[in-house]
């Protein structure tokens, strides 16, 4: 291949003020010339085979059945440098024009590099996303690093589209190409067609938890940026430290720990206190020090936190064990057992409530 995305755009504005005659001549074409500028840029950079296969085409209506069926479809403000970008400003469902995305802007906005407009020339613009037929990513060589987590910036650039493959367990290669579309697709548990339309993102907004407005916008990339990276760098919070310390005393027996005395009676209650101390958080006997709960839904519930258990005959509180994900708890059990992990259906008993006390 030829240059990548930012040398080409580099070298498209080269061309800015220049009308259409080389173009139209280089396509052996006359009228407009939208279309055979988008087609001279990626032959001048040498990338040719990014844009129709190669070949010259000067009608848009052509040229946007080629994209949609060979290339991912993406929101504006996923846009990159050069993705291809067509209009319909009649909208009637049939594109009249295309350019270049030059930058992106916001959801509703981008600025682009057009040939055969202001006059019948090529320009620079800002157009309004409402007109805005569908955005094409070519397949550019992309340069990334996934060696390290992603600075969470709200730019899903190539390094952020490389660890989204690595965290789907896809081919990596920072293409945001059909493949990839489909696997977030997959994921996101919605039709797979390689189109990332307003269905598509609302559907990864639900799955990442954030407001489902289909734009797609910064606040839902950062929190894609932020999945994808903790899936490949998973971070240790101060829950997973507290869990971890735990995790050490399984099967203790029996076990002085910070003065509390296990062979003395069933002693749940120093034992958590004993573990979070550890982990500098001291804890009275209070339960309302312990953290306001979250409720009981465990699939909620982090490592680290504190889940209480009710007698479920009196209501009252009876228990308390450290939480240890995927629906496991480790607590003090008895003088006979010590420390012990379990599920935390196999306490026995309801759970009253997770409290988190850490940050």
């Amino acid at each position: 291949m030829g240059v990548n995305n930012v040398t080409l755009l580099k070298l498209a504005q080269k061309h800015l003020g220049q009308g259409g005659r080389l173009f139209n001549r280089y396509c052996n074409s006359s009228g407009a010339w939208c279309c055979a500028f988008v087609t001279y840029m990626f032959h001048e950079g040498n990338d040719s085979p990014l844009f129709y296969g190669g070949k010259k085409v000067v009608y848009c209506p052509t040229a946007i059945k080629w994209a949609s069926a060979n290339l991912a479809q993406i929101p504006p403000y996923l846009a990159l440098p050069m993705d291809i970008v067509f209009f319909d400003w009649n909208l009637n469902g049939v594109p009249n024009h295309i350019g270049f995305i030059r930058e992106r802007k916001s959801c509703t906005e981008v600025y682009t590099i057009e040939g055969n407009t202001s006059g019948g020339i090529v320009a620079q613009k800002t157009r309004p996303t409402k007109y805005i037929q569908g955005i094409y990513r070519p397949h550019f060589k992309a340069s990334y690093d996934i060696s390290k987590p992603l600075v969470i910036d709200g730019y899903y650039g190539y390094s952020s589209i490389a660890m989204t493959q690595k965290a789907l367990g896809c081919g990596v290669d920072g293409i945001l190409g059909k493949a990839t579309v489909k696997a977030l697709q997959k994921w996101a548990g919605v039709a797979q067609d390689g189109s990332w339309g307003v269905k598509t993102s609302k559907a990864i907004q639900k799955k990442l938890g954030v407001t489902q407005d289909g734009y797609f916008g910064e606040n839902s990339v950062k929190a894609l940026q932020r999945w994808a990276s903790n899936k490949v760098h998973p971070q240790r919070t101060k829950g997973d430290k507290i869990a971890d310390t735990a995790k050490k005393y399984i099967g203790k027996i029996p076990y002085i720990l910070g003065g509390h005395d296990i062979t003395k009676g069933v002693d749940c209650t120093g034992f958590i206190q004993e573990i979070y101390r550890l982990n500098g958080i001291k804890l009275d006997n209070k339960l309302s020090d312990w953290g306001k709960s979250i409720g009981t839904d465990l699939s909620k519930a982090k490592r680290g936190d504190i889940v209480t258990f009710k007698n479920k005959k009196t209501g009252k509180i009876c228990h308390h064990a450290i939480y240890d994900g995927n629906g496991y708890c480790i607590h003090a059990c008895n003088p006979k057992r010590g420390i012990i992990r379990s599920t935390v259906k196999a306490v026995g008993q309801p759970v009253e409530g997770i409290r988190r006390r850490w940050k």
